[in-house]
């Protein structure tokens, strides 16, 4: 791991240190020069080895200054080592431990690291992912079974070109996944960071491998994949019982195409894509490709509700009517709920914290029923049924309520459509909802689908569907949130780039690649974010320029990584730069909530973890985050403590230059990890209209040896990850961790041990760990 180290702690800490053995008449002899010419000699050699590796040096003391530096620091050991001595005001330790921070712990309370400790929630994901595949494959050939007695198809293609595939059974009802296509770059500002772009970034998506599971194969060895005699595109999991098929090559194509044909050119041109089938994602697939640094995917796809359509022996297809009508007649009881498919998803993201998952919203939004007196399949009490019952359309709700599946999910980032906007965004007015985009609340009333991107009418690779051996062939009107969600995917495939370039080790954590995205969005439809299309419309230029800003002003001014451990809190100050809104957004992977209960429009919240964000004025006035009222989805945004949603967002717009607020992240009960006990929670902070924080040079400012134990402090950078090092022998430079790591969660930070210090002279360093 890539650290930096500081220099000239051990002679901080030198002057402060309390030789626990020494006796008054030592700390009294004027003739010290042995002892000083052994601790000189020491920093000397330490001092060579800092040249040698191009890093500061340490100041060498005349012996005057040291002895009275030793001098007063044994003094004050002697005085706070009587009892009759009585402080006033708050003592020295008092004073430093307001700063404590106990670091990150893994299982059992051990000491430990933020790698460490996602690790051991990989490994338990692993174990999960196991028990999974194996019952799935009990599933499938239970549902297999189901579908054959009914007389149904596994897999089905409608006239429209949508594939559907047998995926499980679920609640005693048979479930397929279904391709959301219906029969870009400008609009979401990504040409702006292609090499030429105004933005002069030049990301090309050249160090990013994404992922994409789709229905069926993608046609690699089309023209837009291949580069030289090697193709971008690599199947990874061989042939799919769905053929090579035009979705899947057109949603990679969306993701990265080349751009052979220019006004194909995909988001991320030159990125890798692993390319899957959709029926082992949340078994296995996911997890490992994001074990193999996968770090971001798309997933065009779904689980049906509400009017669609089913696949007979034969093949027939026909319309079905997806809901139970034991649950309810008059609305599908799949829309907006967190089902054990939204569970599986997120666990996978709460144990792969540094892949994000895009998922498209889904198209019933303009679902129609059928003719009056049409036939119909439905089902009641898992029983499929032929029915002329008459069945509201999907928007009855007024289009409201109509996002299902697994983009319900509280980690992914959803992606709604819109229509593609010539020249780019120009305002609310340029942007136009698709007919079809599926919309919030979910049933706990999250905020869904979190942004929008462009979905209509979009320039595509496909596989010709009377020539499959032609290997250059495109559609002019790819349309659904197919082709939206890619396009989202694709812009944060940049970003991941461009992070890869600024900092290859320190890959950005999803709830930062989602937060960029939702902070960084233009306003789609109102001020604030609403139920149609989320926090906005994504703004790429705008997402990157800010992590070439923070990178370029010393990292972690706008964008932090901070691991909250339990009971703790953040906080820090910001001044605003005035004439912009102060900006502040916050994002966690949160631990995998219970499934809702198998009803209609269950209310259960699904939120574990909960987080609150709050900036305070020097007023005293403390701004809220956006909330929404899932029982009006159509009112505006207003401010209140949002319980609901795993993303937060303040915003000052009248903020004025050099106006000074604390920025405070809080949290309600006690924090948990996958399993239920106790634990530290990452979280991501995005900020902007703020004016880049002025630091203190690393270094120990205050130690303290003399209560029976070591305490330590130092002014720190909040989502810095530092560790408390000691050394014996300064010839040797044998440095050995003492704390764990610990992330700042403050702009002070104290570090005690616990430990009483056992008379053996120790040298202290910091170091930066991220």
């Amino acid at each position: 791991m890539q650290t930096r180290m500081i220099a000239g702690v051990a002679r901080l800490v030198l002057a402060a240190s309390v030789f626990v053995g020494m006796t008054t008449a030592q700390a009294q002899s004027t003739d010290r020069t042995d002892e000083y010419r052994a601790e000189i000699a020491s920093i000397e050699h330490f001092n060579e080895v800092q040249r040698e590796a191009d890093m500061p040096v340490m100041d060498i003391p005349t012996y005057e200054a040291w002895l009275k530096t030793k001098q007063e620091a044994e003094a004050i050991a002697v005085v706070s080592s009587d009892a009759s001595a009585a402080p006033s005001g708050p003592t020295k330790q008092e004073r430093m431990r307001q700063w404590l921070n106990e670091g990150i712990h893994a299982t059992g309370k051990r000491p430990s690291s933020l790698q460490d400790v996602h690790n051991e929630r990989r490994d338990r994901l692993w174990a999960m992912s196991a028990h999974l595949l194996k019952a799935r494959e009990a599933e499938m050939a239970e549902a297999r079974a189901w579908v054959k007695q009914a007389g149904l198809a596994e897999y089905g293609k409608t006239e429209d070109g949508v594939v559907m595939g047998l995926v499980g059974l679920q609640d005693g009802l048979p479930r397929y996944n279904i391709t959301y296509n219906v029969v870009a770059a400008d609009t979401i500002s990504v040409d702006e960071l292609w090499p030429g772009g105004s933005s002069g970034l030049s990301i090309t998506g050249s160090n990013t491998l994404m992922g994409i599971w789709d229905g069926g194969d993608v046609l690699t060895n089309h023209t837009e994949f291949v580069a030289g005699a090697t193709t971008r595109m690599t199947d990874k999991d061989g042939i799919s019982p769905l053929p090579i098929d035009w979705h899947p090559t057109a949603v990679a194509g969306t993701m990265a195409a080349g751009g052979s044909v220019s006004s194909a050119k995909g988001m991320a041109f030159k990125a890798a894509v692993w390319a899957y089938d959709w029926y082992y994602d949340l078994d296995i697939e996911m997890n490992s490709a994001y074990a193999n640094d996968v770090r971001v995917s798309n997933h065009s796809y779904g689980q049906q509700a509400g009017w669609g359509t089913i696949t007979l022996t034969g093949p027939i297809v026909t319309n079905c009517w997806w809901g139970d009508l034991a649950i309810s007649g008059a609305e599908s009881h799949y829309f907006g709920r967190y089902d054990s498919y939204c569970t599986n998803v997120d666990a996978i993201a709460y144990g792969n914290p540094r892949s994000l998952t895009v998922w498209a919203a889904g198209n019933d939004r303009d679902d129609s029923a059928p003719p009056a007196g049409s036939q119909y399949v439905t089902f009641t009490n898992g029983t499929p049924i032929w029915s002329t019952a008459s069945r509201p359309h999907d928007y009855a709700k007024s289009g409201y309520d109509t996002i299902t599946d697994r983009g319900l999910a509280k980690n992914v980032l959803t992606i709604g459509a819109v229509y593609k906007i010539v020249g780019g965004y120009g305002g609310t007015g340029t942007v136009n909802m698709s007919a079809f985009s599926g919309w919030g609340p979910t049933d706990d009333g999250r905020i869904k689908p979190d942004v929008a991107a462009a979905g209509v009418g979009l320039f595509t690779p496909v596989r010709h569907p009377g020539l499959p051996s032609a290997t250059n062939y495109y559609t002019t009107n790819a349309v659904g949130t197919s082709f939206s969600s890619p396009s989202a995917a694709g812009a944060v495939g940049l970003l991941v780039d461009l992070r890869t370039r600024l900092a290859p080790q320190h890959p950005f954590l999803s709830s930062t690649l989602k937060g960029l995205l939702i902070h960084t969005a233009d306003e789609a439809a109102s001020i604030g974010p609403d139920y149609r299309t989320g926090w906005g419309l994504v703004n790429a230029d705008k997402a990157a320029n800010l992590v070439q800003g923070d990178h370029d002003t010393g990292g972690k001014q706008f964008i932090k990584e901070v691991t909250l451990v339990n009971g703790d809190y953040i906080e820090f100050a910001v001044t605003a730069t005035g004439g912009v809104p102060l900006k502040v957004t916050i994002g966690w992977p949160d631990p995998a909530g219970a499934a809702q209960p198998l009803q209609l429009n269950p209310t259960n919240l699904v939120l574990v973890n909960d987080l609150d964000l709050r900036v305070v004025s020097a007023s005293g006035t403390t701004n809220l985050p956006w909330i929404l009222n899932p029982a009006s989805p159509s009112n505006s945004a207003t401010k209140g403590d949002n319980y609901r949603d795993n993303v937060e967002q303040v915003v000052v717009t009248n903020a004025t230059a050099s106006e000074q607020f604390i920025v405070r992240v809080t949290h309600k009960g006690t924090l948990v990890d996958d399993t239920g006990q106790p634990a530290s929670q990452d979280l991501s902070i995005v900020l902007s209209g703020i004016v880049p924080e002025t630091r203190s040079e690393l270094a120990i400012v205050e130690a303290d040896f003399s209560s029976g134990s070591e305490l330590i402090l130092w002014p720190s950078v909040v989502g810095q990850n530092y560790r408390v090092q000691t050394a014996v022998d300064l010839l040797e430079q044998v440095w050995t961790n003492t704390s764990a790591e610990i992330s700042a969660t403050k702009t002070n930070t104290a570090w005690e041990s616990g430990i009483t210090p056992d008379g053996e002279l120790q040298f202290y360093r910091l170091i930066e760990t991220n």
